[in-house]
């Protein structure tokens, strides 16, 4: 399925928790401990979280869906098995 994915993220690197918290609200905290950081595992989160969190389709898909048939609905209505309890219920509050 083709998907046009635009993200724009400004991110900062941090040395720590504590400084990542103190980071601007205009930038995104990325905690750097030091370690390699692999700038692909970076785009392909910041890429994941820009997909649509619910599947979205364009207007041309649900046309191509059939229309429901309107048939009638036959509604056979089988007895229900409680009835018979709440008929007991009943005479209870009356003794």
């Amino acid at each position: 399925m083709p998907l046009d994915v635009r993200a724009q993220s400004t991110l900062m690197l941090c040395s720590s928790d504590e400084q990542a918290q103190q980071c601007p609200s205009q930038y995104e905290p990325l905690v750097y401990t030091g370690e390699d950081l692999d700038l692909y595992d970076v785009i392909e989160e910041e890429l994941l979280l820009a997909l649509p969190v619910a599947p979205m389709h364009d207007e041309m898909c649900t046309e191509a869906l059939p229309e429901p048939e309107s048939e009638p609905v036959s509604e056979d209505r089988k007895p229900n098995p409680f009835s018979v309890l709440a008929n007991l219920t009943d005479d209870s509050n009356g003794s």
